[in-house]
């Protein structure tokens, strides 16, 4: 059973611009949610839940969702058989890239990659789920692993975005609206 904690006295881990804010969860083992609180969010490494599944990264970014209920999942996925945390902040991004909005070919999602998009190969586009040559989704169910590759998260820094919106899927076993956060000031 995930152990359910008040916000921390402490100023929330993750702390960037106060705007309109969010409040979102991370799930994660009882072990990290102590390192958590004692240090502050670092970059994810480990299994990072995807679906019903997971699968084994080394991350730039801390990942959040809008639900508890998402976040208890991936600490249940995170923890095996061991101790979960959920770990409640508020989360003011003050540039993201809206990932989740890229069947608006307007959006600010498409203008996002459009300017990244030369810093990798047609074929690792398509691995997350994107014609770049056309600027296409071909795959939605891939668009939330670029936020994991290095390369995309330095490349969305340099335009200028601490961090991106994206979605999961529906259901709390998969996500729903998640953010990335890169820049943890």
């Amino acid at each position: 059973q995930p152990r359910m904690l008040p916000k921390p006295e402490a100023p929330a881990p993750v702390e960037v611009n106060p705007q309109t804010g969010v409040t979102v969860y991370h799930g994660t083992t009882r072990e990290a949610g102590d390192a958590i609180r004692a240090g502050g969010f670092q970059p994810s490494s480990g299994s990072r839940n995807y679906g019903l599944g997971s699968y084994q990264a080394t991350s730039p970014a801390s990942f959040f969702t809008e639900s508890r209920d998402t976040a208890a999942n991936w600490a249940r996925n995170r923890a095996d058989t061991g101790p979960t945390d959920v770990i409640e902040a508020q989360l003011n991004l003050r540039n993201p890239a809206k990932l989740d909005e890229l069947d608006d070919w307007s959006s600010d999602g498409w203008d996002s990659i459009q300017k990244i998009r030369n810093r990798l190969s047609p074929e690792e586009w398509e691995e997350f789920g994107i014609d770049a040559d056309n600027l296409e989704v071909i795959n939605p169910d891939r668009v939330p692993l670029m936020v994991d590759d290095p390369r995309v998260v330095e490349a969305l820094q340099a335009i200028g975005h601490d961090g991106a919106v994206f979605s999961e899927g529906t259901g709390s076993q998969f996500g729903g609206r998640s953010y990335a956060v890169f820049d943890r000031s």
